[in-house]
């Protein structure tokens, strides 16, 4: 199979095994001085919404709207502060999602990564694993302030588009581009590239998958 030109992520429980913006919420909780049941309970929040029937779209804009008044340099200190605990163990990235990342950009192949989630998970990650691109959702901000509203979002359909806009900017083949995904949220992406990879053994995935035709890649 030829080297794809570029290779797209995305990078919750896809190149990372956490939600990122759930564990960063913990960690700022933390430093806001909360006790470990009130962090659990306003963390599986976001769960509860999503076993309700809410769709990711409701429940990220859910999450954003909860930083309205956070200062933005601090939240991104707090990310990065996070990324350097959570990686600290060696268990924070899929491994052999990871490896083929590494083998892709060792050999020339331009790395994005697509997440619904934002700069203060996603800088120290890119920074890790020398992205050439980052395609993520953007809180909105008054000077330093989020003010709780998403300027960008990138869930859903938003990341098969981000992905044709990202081919089309940089004049790509199309037939030489792939993206890896674990959740049928990331089934859009998948379809913007010619060759999908699904990671994981979501059931719906293995579905798609096996009628899309695309690779499976397990996680372990």
């Amino acid at each position: 199979m030829q080297r794809p030109l570029l290779a797209l992520f995305d990078v919750d429980e896809t190149l990372i095994r956490v939600k990122s913006m759930f564990s960063l919420l913990d960690k700022i909780l933390l430093a806001q001085g909360w006790y470990e049941p009130d962090r659990q309970h306003a963390v599986e929040r976001f769960q509860r919404l999503a076993d309700s029937g809410e769709s990711r779209e409701k429940v990220n804009a859910a999450y954003y709207r909860g930083f309205a008044g956070f200062s933005r340099k601090w939240v991104m200190q707090q990310g990065r502060e996070w990324f350097i605990e959570s990686s600290a163990e060696e268990t924070l990235f899929h491994n052999p999602v990871l490896a083929e990342l590494e083998e892709l950009r060792d050999r020339g192949t331009i790395i994005a990564l697509v997440s619904g989630s934002f700069e203060a998970c996603l800088e120290p990650i890119a920074n890790a694993v020398r992205a050439n691109y980052v395609l993520a959702s953007r809180p909105a901000t008054n000077g330093d302030i989020y003010t709780g509203e998403l300027q960008t979002r990138m869930i859903g359909q938003a990341k098969g588009n981000g992905a044709a806009n990202l081919i089309e900017d940089l004049k790509l083949d199309p037939s030489l581009t792939r993206a890896y995904g674990d959740h049928p949220s990331d089934a859009a992406l998948l379809r913007a590239v010619n060759e999908g990879v699904v990671v994981g053994r979501n059931p719906e995935m293995l579905r798609l998958a096996y009628q899309e035709g695309w690779r499976v890649l397990p996680t372990n």
